[in-house]
């Protein structure tokens, strides 16, 4: 009668398992695209500005970064006071980081080449 029990159960759980389908990344993906407004809202937007914080070794870093699709970024930071941005464009970028020991504004257009 026990072996009739553990094998009726199993039959039950095997069944249970088989039915169970997996999504795929693809699925997942869809749906939560789906779920923040669509493709083709996602597709309208052509600027966006994150904005953050983090602990380094003690000290608030505060990030604010801008991007215009297509043209340029620019991310600032904040630290003990001190503010540096970075901005590139298609073309051209800056770079003004008073947090490193030297002031540094510079063009780094070969860096984008």
């Amino acid at each position: 009668m026990k072996k009739k029990i553990i094998f009726a159960t199993s039959i039950f759980l095997c069944s249970i398992f088989t039915s169970i389908t997996a999504e795929t990344v693809e699925e997942i993906v869809s749906k939560h695209i789906e779920a923040i407004g669509g493709k083709e809202n996602w597709a309208k937007i052509k600027s966006i500005r994150t904005e953050g914080t983090m602990k380094a070794q003690g000290a608030e870093v505060k990030i604010v970064n801008t991007q215009i699709d297509k043209k340029a970024s620019r991310t600032d930071i904040a630290l003990m006071g001190m503010t540096g941005y970075t901005i590139l464009t298609d073309k051209e970028g800056w770079n003004y980081l008073i947090l490193n020991a030297l002031v540094n504004k510079s063009i780094i257009s070969d860096t984008l080449k």
